[in-house]
């Protein structure tokens, strides 16, 4: 008996992988992130994480890893720990942001630590300072300002169904990762804020995820 026989006649879905390193050092107190140009995006889009696809000649995920940022940017990585991995439809749109393949890309993200050397390779490797991407999250001379206009946009979000239910679950997420309501901030949470952001279309990533991983 077949795989597809077994599987009620069903036939695969194409596939692929996507491997992308967050590669962070932090130099004279500033914690910054090893990116990579991203040609043809929009201003402000340019840059990228370092990544690139799981090909025949990657014996492994890591190793296919290491290949891509060791060829776009000579950064040499020691340990590298597994970030997250995505596994969704047409998660990777094209470049007008259409998403209309039908692949399902395996999305996986590595964190780096190391220790900032001078970036050289094929995709104009620079470092930048991490806040440049989350401005938010820079409280180190107080509140940033970024949060005021954030902060009304996610409560018109919150405040924008007509379900009772999922108008309490977006206050109460609000809350816990904005710390709205109430609530108190914390720093832990930067991935939870980062998603928040995109599910309420706030970043320009939820327009259309083009091209590389952006940091």
């Amino acid at each position: 008996m077949s795989a597809d026989s077994r599987a009620g006649g069903t036939v695969p879905s194409p596939s692929s992988v996507g491997l992308a390193a967050a590669i962070i050092a932090a130099t004279e107190g500033e914690p910054r992130a090893l990116t990579v140009h991203v040609p043809d995006q929009a201003p402000g889009r340019g840059d990228g994480l370092p990544a690139g696809p799981l090909v025949s000649e990657h014996a492994t995920l890591e190793r296919g890893l290491r290949a891509w940022v060791e060829r776009q940017t000579h950064q040499r990585l020691g340990y590298v720990e597994q970030l997250y991995t995505f596994g969704d439809r047409d998660r990777q749109a094209d470049a007008k942001g259409d998403s209309t393949s039908g692949v399902h890309t395996l999305s996986v993200a590595y964190l780096a630590l190391v220790r900032e050397e001078r970036p050289a390779g094929l995709a104009e490797a620079a470092w930048r300072n991490w806040y440049r991407y989350l401005p938010y999250e820079d409280f180190r001379k107080g509140r940033p300002p970024e949060l005021d206009a954030i902060e009304a946009e996610l409560l018109a979000w919150a405040g924008a169904p007509a379900d009772a239910k999922l108008r309490r679950s977006r206050a109460d997420r609000l809350g816990l990762t904005f710390g709205l309501n109430g609530a108190t901030w914390n720093e832990e949470r930067v991935l939870e804020r980062y998603e928040l952001l995109f599910e309420a279309g706030l970043i320009p990533e939820a327009a259309g995820n083009a091209g590389p991983a952006r940091p």
